[in-house]
């Protein structure tokens, strides 16, 4: 469910972009409200759990993902998300869907070229992305959090932190397995640090700022370059 409710909204956005030329990000920026607000409303009049009216229903403990090593608190949900990025990888390095795909991201003029439908193919990798999201929305639910509160606060800075993560990966599936793992073990630092040392959590959340930053910076300058 999670899967196809993220697959259908992220086809609605790229349609959006094909059809009128509006950038993804803002679309997917405006959804977020959209998606929040429906959300909160389901859990305050319908969804809301009698004893925590501020949370939905928590998931039935017989469809929980538990964890793999319990003592250490690696959850199961750890092996299905790398095995789904190195799905992704073969579908992007080693087939000709990715290879379409890979052209189209790069140039769409160049694509169109090469014989490719550029439109096709946003509205597919879209799909694809968005089906990836739910996933991992659903995986968190079942595997971590069991419920969704009404501030959504099992999501805060996860957008932020997956946008690092891909920057650091350098948009590699691949990579951005070893880029996730290292900023899990920031964020989670950082909160270890609060308690311990009484370290600010912010400084976790400033260095994850700092290597986006920092990460971003080839992207700026070669667009400006490109711009010239």
């Amino acid at each position: 469910t999670g899967m196809a409710a993220g697959g259908l909204l992220s086809v609605l956005i790229a349609v959006i972009k094909v059809k009128r030329g509006v950038n993804e990000v803002v679309t997917s920026i405006m959804f977020n409200w959209i998606i929040y607000f429906s959300l909160l409303y389901l859990i305050s009049t319908y969804l809301f759990d009698p004893l925590m009216p501020y949370q939905s229903i928590s998931v039935p403990k017989n469809a929980r993902i538990d964890y793999l090593i319990v003592h250490i608190q690696i959850p199961a949900i750890f092996p299905i998300a790398v095995l789904t990025s190195l799905v992704m990888y073969f579908l992007l390095y080693h087939s000709a869907l990715g290879y379409k795909m890979r052209v189209v991201g790069i140039s769409p003029k160049a694509a169109r070229y090469a014989g490719f439908d550029p439109e096709s193919s946003i509205i597919l990798s879209m799909l694809i992305g968005g089906a990836m999201g739910g996933l991992g929305g659903s995986l968190l639910i079942l595997g971590h959090t069991h419920a969704i509160d009404s501030t959504m606060s099992g999501l805060y800075g996860m957008g932020f932190a997956g946008i690092g993560a891909g920057l650091l990966g350098r948009n590699n599936p691949i990579g951005i397995i070893l880029s996730s793992i290292f900023l899990s073990m920031l964020i989670i630092g950082g909160e270890a640090a609060e308690l311990r040392a009484r370290v600010p959590t912010e400084l976790a959340d400033a260095l994850l700022g700092m290597i986006v930053i920092v990460l971003s910076a080839p992207y700026i300058v070669r667009l400006v370059r490109v711009r010239r």
